[in-house]
């Protein structure tokens, strides 16, 4: 399915080994679903080399965009603003250092926004993640479910097409990872259509993630009880 615009947003936090390489394959599969798109690059206040890429890529293609943040505001944060500086009719993200095979998997969520659906979203079903990092992810999706009543099985993972117009209802104020559980719990809330399909990830290969931190884990756990008291606590007036 072609795609009537597009936008490919992708935070990016240091970067530099991978930055320019993923920009282009962006470019490139965008060209192939739409003649209309868009690729915005958000970045958390990197202090290696890639702003000075980023600047080179934006003099390279006018469809490429970024924003600076001041400082490291956090991933939660750095996708906001790429979903309110989103102008297209749809919006993709995934992670910079492209943990998918995004000339394979991005044409095909296309071909699920069938009319009526509005989110298609990426489950991983190749994970070979250490130990502790599958008792992390195994205990967020659980909350997730018991908390919100989210049915995806894969509530983190960064490979999502959206419609542009859930962003007229919904507001997301998460600075951390946990947008992605806040995000479906608004699609569930306002009843958005979601469809799932299964994604091969390909690990990183540079830099690591925070999740496999037990602290940065402990606090995104506490961030979500505090989400769902609050929902509580509104509910209860």
């Amino acid at each position: 399915m072609n795609l009537p615009s597009l936008t490919i947003i992708l935070p990016v936090f240091n970067e530099e080994d991978t930055i320019e390489k993923s920009v282009n394959s962006c470019k490139e599969i965008a060209r192939r679903l739409t003649t209309n798109f868009e690729i915005l690059l958000i970045d958390d206040g990197s202090q290696d080399r890639t702003r000075e890429i980023i600047k080179r890529l934006i003099l390279s293609e006018q469809r490429i965009k970024t924003t600076f943040l001041p400082g490291h505001m956090g991933y939660g944060k750095t996708l906001s603003t790429g979903f309110n500086n989103a102008s297209k009719e749809f919006i993709f993200y995934t992670d910079s250092d492209l943990p998918i095979d995004i000339f394979k998997e991005l044409p095909e969520a296309a071909s699920l926004m069938s009319e009526g659906i509005d989110a298609v979203i990426g489950c991983r079903i190749n994970r070979n993640d250490m130990f502790l990092r599958k008792i992390y992810s195994a205990v967020y999706n659980f909350m997730g479910r018991i908390f919100f009543g989210i049915q995806v099985r894969d509530i983190n993972f960064s490979c999502k097409l959206l419609r542009r117009r859930i962003f007229d209802k919904i507001k997301l104020n998460s600075s951390s990872v946990f947008i992605d559980m806040e995000l479906l719990v608004n699609l569930n809330f306002y009843g958005f259509k979601v469809r799932e399909f299964p994604v091969t990830y390909i690990a990183r290969k540079h830099g690591c993630s925070n999740f496999n931190s037990f602290l940065y884990a402990l606090g995104i756990f506490i961030e979500i009880l505090i989400f769902w008291i609050r929902g509580y606590l509104k509910k209860d007036k």
